[in-house]
């Protein structure tokens, strides 16, 4: 089932759910104030599915590229820097 994100009202951010995972894809073209503080609700593996120049910002940590697999604990806040093209992250929750 394809529906928006929670912290979107438009085609900028879509969620596409699948069993026990998510992809997730952001558009080039959100605007910065839209990416958000966000947490998962289960532990999860976030898989980015390619190079993007995305970054991810956990509280308290400086920003990490978005070009390997990341752990995501359940209700742990990061936040998402925009890169220069589209990007589209698998979250499998555990």
């Amino acid at each position: 089932m394809e529906k928006n994100h929670i912290f979107a009202y438009s085609t900028e951010i879509k969620d596409l759910e699948y069993e026990n995972a998510i992809i997730r894809t952001y558009s080039k073209d959100v605007e910065n104030d839209r990416l958000k503080w966000e947490s998962e609700e289960f532990d999860s593996f976030m898989d980015p599915l390619y190079e993007s120049g995305w970054n991810i910002l956990f509280k308290e940590m400086l920003p990490q590229k978005l070009n390997q697999r990341f752990f995501v604990k359940k209700n742990e806040s990061y936040k998402l820097i925009k890169g220069k093209c589209d990007f589209s992250v698998r979250i499998i929750r555990i």
